[in-house]
């Protein structure tokens, strides 16, 4: 996939047409300096903004291969458009994702793309890993790494309230324990 091609079309779109998103998956990790490969882009996006993605999408030929209640995937015909997933945010807790997502400058600072806070990105692992119990030791060493990457400036309440929501706040103390800068 040609990531800068991608994001430049799609962010391009949802800026021209005041869209709130926010890149999230393994691409954000990177940002964030979280060396892990992968082969699709991942955002989280209003929902109240569906209808509009849909048309973008297909207007740009990508075609839906996967749809429900909370998620949209897409895939183009031509490999160097690949695959991009759209998580939808509707529910109180990923509505104040959106909100808080900052704008990050990428490729050498050529362009400005919205990016989820890693505190937020950490709260989509957790969540992914207790719909999913077979992501854990995935989602839990892309967790490991943001809080390494980025302990000095992370907001630990928000990382206990995503914690909190599942029940792990013996996995949110650990893991505060360990890589909390003192």
């Amino acid at each position: 996939m040609d990531f800068k091609i991608v994001l430049e079309k799609i962010t391009d779109a949802f800026e021209k047409n005041k869209i709130s998103y926010a890149l999230i998956g393994g691409f954000a990790l990177g940002i964030y300096g979280v060396v892990r490969s992968t082969n699709d882009l991942d955002f989280l996006i209003d929902k109240n903004h569906q209808a509009f993605l849909k048309n973008a999408m297909q207007q740009n030929a990508y075609n839906v291969i996967h749809e429900s209640n909370d998620v949209v995937q897409f895939e183009h015909p031509a490999g160097a458009f690949g695959s991009i997933d759209f998580l939808y945010a509707f529910r109180q807790p990923s509505l104040e994702m959106l909100n808080r997502a900052v704008k990050k400058r990428i490729f050498e600072e050529s362009m400005t793309l919205r990016v989820l806070l890693p505190e937020d990105i950490i709260g989509l692992k957790v969540q992914s890993f207790q719909n999913n119990l077979k992501r854990k030791i995935l989602d839990l060493e892309d967790i490991k790494g943001l809080l390494e990457a980025n302990a000095a400036n992370l907001n630990w309440g928000i990382i206990e309230k995503h914690f909190n929501l599942f029940g792990l706040n013996d996995m949110y103390m650990e893991l505060k324990k360990t890589y909390a800068k003192k």
